[in-house]
């Protein structure tokens, strides 16, 4: 009987290790497969975030009569001959200072960025008008004013080669529509 006492105890030893190695591998796969719904999660998050973001920035009158005007090699701000007063000007370049902000903190990848946003940031940073504004702000003791934004629109544009290109064509091009 010891020695079958002893089969047995050792049998339920190996049955107990066994169901301690299964359960473990059934918590990595549960972890697993939580690490896997947490980052679809997230994807849907940011897909949702950065579409809203774009709807948005397409719907807001304000923001179609800005960027007609930058495009348009204009002038922007009422103090230098645009039609557009300091809030409206702030209110359209917060809104690339805010994707400037998403993208450091790692909400939004710089590659949407420029996908959605690409173009109209970059023809904004190269406007002489809008760098004349930032750089007025940033010269009379807001040092920190639109940074962000200059910091996205410069990793934007270095970023990409026919970017590079293209922003200084328009900006070329701006200076002598506004006579810079």
């Amino acid at each position: 009987m010891p020695a079958e006492r002893k089969k047995i105890g050792s049998l339920l030893g190996v049955l107990g290790s066994i169901t301690g190695v299964l359960g473990l591998m059934v918590s990595i796969i549960a972890l697993w497969n939580s690490h896997l719904a947490l980052e679809i999660t997230k994807t849907i998050a940011t897909t949702e975030m950065i579409t809203n973001l774009h709807r948005d920035f397409n719907s807001v009158k304000l923001f179609r009569e800005i960027r007609s005007e930058i495009e348009s090699c204009k002038p922007i701000y009422k103090s230098y001959g645009g039609r557009f007063h300091h809030d409206e000007v702030n209110q359209y370049l917060n809104f690339y200072e805010e994707l400037g902000y998403l993208q450091k903190q790692g909400y939004l990848s710089l590659k949407d960025i420029d996908f959605f946003f690409g173009s109209y940031l970059i023809e904004a940073y190269r406007h002489p008008g809008i760098f004349k504004y930032i750089e007025n702000f940033q010269a009379n003791g807001q040092s920190d004013a639109f940074t962000e934004f200059q910091k996205l629109a410069q990793t934007i544009n270095d970023s990409n080669t026919g970017r590079i290109e293209l922003g200084m064509r328009f900006e070329t091009a701006c200076k002598i529509a506004l006579g810079n």
